[in-house]
């Protein structure tokens, strides 16, 4: 990975809020506890959450029995919830996953090219412990009624932007229409789908594209800034917004095509999508 000076270090200090703990179980089972914790956004927590999963799978050849979750999403924790994560997933502990051999994975693989991760070996983990709940498919299911849509023929154009400037190199809003009207010229029938957490960007891309939409009600944009909308708003604006976005992100996934920067937000489209077909993403000044 390519990754500057400035970019390590800030991704060492995110990394170092992380403290996971294994533990033997009462009578020497040898099925072990996990335990994480890891303050940030909603998809960073995602990807160190399934970092040491893998982690754990990697050395003890077996998932953990269980694994503590209650100090994770503490960004969106209101009303007493303790246990947020059974709100977004639900654990599936009916899949097993036999060991054969390692699987490489970890969180900083937001800033990898999409296209060279091993989706057959980290698809099961993904339907293990990051199935939508319920609530996050009834909302999905709302979001396309409302909107009238049809992902067999949108093109979606994710921009992560704001304070995701600290961590890599950004497309200008022209690189994301230049890539745009190179899949419009080869699919004249597509449908644009904008999301992002700049308004400007929104703004931008639904004056250049007369054949696109967002879903306006149901997200929440700032002007370009150094700082996440998860800070801007209260907390219980970004609970109910939170489970809007994961529902988004399940819809982004399934888009028959995607053009997207790099970050975590990104990196999960495609672990819930499976793949990365028909996938551009910019790295490092590139499109892969």
């Amino acid at each position: 990975m390519n990754y500057t000076k400035k970019n390590k270090s800030y991704l060492k200090s995110r990394y170092n809020r992380l403290r996971h703990k294994t533990f033997r179980k009462k009578g020497g089972n040898k099925e072990y506890n996990l335990k994480v914790e890891h303050v940030a956004g909603f998809f960073s927590t995602c990807s160190v959450l399934l970092d040491r999963i893998i982690d754990y799978f990697n050395k003890n050849k077996v998932t953990p029995k269980t694994i503590d979750s209650k100090s994770l999403f503490d960004w969106y924790k209101t009303g007493g919830i303790s246990n947020i994560k059974s709100v977004y997933f639900k654990d599936n502990e009916e899949i097993e996953i036999p060991y054969t051999t390692t699987i490489n994975y970890n969180h900083e693989f937001q800033f990898n090219n999409y296209k060279l991760i091993e989706y057959n070996r980290i698809t099961p983990f993904i339907k293990k412990y990051f199935t939508p709940s319920n609530e996050i498919n009834d909302i999905l299911a709302d979001l396309k009624n409302k909107y009238k849509t049809n992902e067999k023929k949108i093109c979606t154009l994710f921009y992560r932007g704001n304070d995701k400037s600290k961590e890599t190199k950004l497309p200008s809003y022209d690189d994301i229409k230049i890539k745009a009207l190179e899949i419009q010229k080869k699919d004249p029938s597509v449908t644009f789908f904008i999301q992002s957490d700049e308004k400007g960007f929104i703004n931008e891309m639904s004056k250049a594209f007369i054949n696109s939409f967002y879903f306006k009600d149901d997200i929440r944009t700032i002007n370009k800034s150094n700082t996440t909308v998860n800070l801007v708003f209260n907390k219980e604006d970004t609970f109910k917004f939170s489970k809007k976005y994961l529902a988004i992100t399940l819809f982004m996934s399934e888009s028959k095509y995607i053009i997207c920067n790099s970050g975590n937000c990104s990196i999960w489209i495609m672990l819930f999508r499976g793949n990365s077909d028909n996938v551009n993403q910019y790295l490092n000044g590139e499109w892969f």
